[in-house]
């Protein structure tokens, strides 16, 4: 996705340097937009699942880990 956004962003300044028409222009501007909303939900959802990845190691896991050294 990343990729595809600089992309697009490289194509709009290009657009612009040129002079394009302000219809594709608002149109990749659009894309853009779209793109950058689709990356900030996938870092929300990545950051989301390493918080629940990390509270399970640490309450569920670690009491395991400390039963078996104990026992």
């Amino acid at each position: 996705m990343r990729v595809v956004h600089d992309r697009k962003y490289r194509k709009m300044k290009c657009l612009d340097e040129k002079g394009a028409e302000s219809h594709k222009l608002d149109s990749t501007l659009a894309a853009i937009r779209k793109l950058s909303t689709k990356i900030r939900i996938a870092i929300q959802v990545v950051d989301s699942i390493s918080d629940k990845i990390s509270r399970l190691r640490d309450d569920e896991l670690w009491q395991q880990i400390s039963e078996l050294t104990q026992g």
